[in-house]
C-alpha cells in the first residue's frame, strides 16, 4: 500500500502530461504565454526662473522614450499591441497572438542610484548621472516606469479546406470589385457622333462670326429640305453651302 501510495502522484502526472501531449498532436488549441516588461523613461529639463520642465531642446530626446531613446506616448496614452490573427498554409493553422496587463497601473523605478521619487539628475549633455538633484552642472534629470505585460500564442487547427476557401473567397470579391468597376465606367460613357463634334469643333466658332453672311443668304424651302433629309451631310458640306461670304457686290458711281 505505502508503495503504491508512492506511485500514484507519478502516475497522476503522466497520465496529464499524455492528455497534454495528445491535445497538442490533435492541434486542437495550442497555447503558449511569454512575460515582458515595458520601460519608459521620461525626460526633464531645468529652466529659469520655472525650475524642472518638459519644455526641452531641440536637439535633445524626447520627453518620454524608451531604453534606446525611441520616442512613444506617455504612461497615460501608452497601449499594447492589438490582437492579430494569422493564418499558417503550411500547417493549415491560425495563430491567434493577444497581450494583456499583468501589472494594474505603471510603477516607478526607484533604487540606490535614483532619489526617493525616483529621478536621476545629469549634466547639460545628459550624462553623469546621480542621485543628488543639487550642484554645479545639473541642468537634466529622468525617470524610469515599467509595467509587465502577457503575450499569448494560440494555434488553432483549421479545416483541411479553410485556406482554399478562404483564397477562393479572396478570388471572388476582387472579381466583384472589377465588375463593378467595369460597369461604373461603361455606365459614364456616352455614345459620340463624329459629325456633331466635327461641326462643333469646326461650324460653330464660323456661324457665330458670320451671322451677318447668313442673314443676307436666301435658302429656300426646298433647299432645306433637301439639307434635311440627305444622308448625313458633313460638317464641311454644311459649312461651304450656308457659311461663306457672299460675292461681293459692285456700286456704280453717280455724279452730280
Amino acid at each position: 500500500m505505502a508503495c503504491v501510495r508512492a506511485i500514484l502522484p507519478l502516475i497522476s502526472s503522466m497520465v496529464k502530461g499524455s492528455a497534454a501531449n495528445s491535445s497538442l498532436i490533435k492541434g486542437e488549441q495550442a497555447e503558449t504565454q511569454k512575460m515582458y516588461r515595458f520601460e519608459l523613461y521620461h525626460h526633464q529639463r531645468w529652466w529659469f526662473p520655472t525650475g524642472w520642465s518638459n519644455l526641452l531642446l531641440p536637439q535633445d530626446r524626447a520627453v518620454w522614450t524608451d531604453a534606446h531613446l525611441e520616442t512613444t506616448p506617455s504612461i497615460n496614452n501608452f497601449c499594447l499591441p492589438p490582437k492579430t490573427t494569422s493564418t499558417l498554409p503550411e500547417t493549415n493553422q491560425q495563430k491567434i497572438v493577444s497581450w494583456t496587463w499583468v501589472d494594474p497601473e505603471w510603477s516607478r523605478y526607484q533604487d540606490t542610484t535614483t532619489d526617493k521619487n525616483g529621478w536621476e539628475y545629469g549634466n547639460w549633455h545628459w550624462k553623469q548621472w546621480s542621485p543628488q538633484s543639487i550642484g554645479l552642472g545639473i541642468c537634466t534629470r529622468r525617470q524610469k516606469w515599467y509595467r509587465d505585460a502577457q503575450r499569448t500564442e494560440y494555434l488553432i487547427q483549421l479545416p483541411p479546406d479553410h485556406y482554399r476557401q478562404q483564397q477562393q473567397q479572396q478570388e471572388d470579391a476582387a472579381f466583384c470589385d472589377n465588375q463593378s468597376t467595369t460597369t461604373n465606367n461603361s455606365s459614364i460613357m456616352t455614345p459620340v457622333d463624329p459629325i456633331i463634334v466635327s461641326f462643333d469643333n469646326k461650324g460653330e466658332r464660323m456661324l457665330r462670326r458670320r451671322s451677318s453672311n447668313l442673314s443676307s443668304k436666301s435658302v429656300t424651302f426646298n433647299e432645306t429640305l433637301e439639307v434635311c433629309c440627305s444622308s448625313s451631310p458633313s460638317a464641311d458640306d454644311l459649312y461651304s453651302k450656308y457659311c461663306k461670304s457672299p460675292k461681293p457686290q459692285t456700286f456704280e458711281r453717280f455724279s452730280i
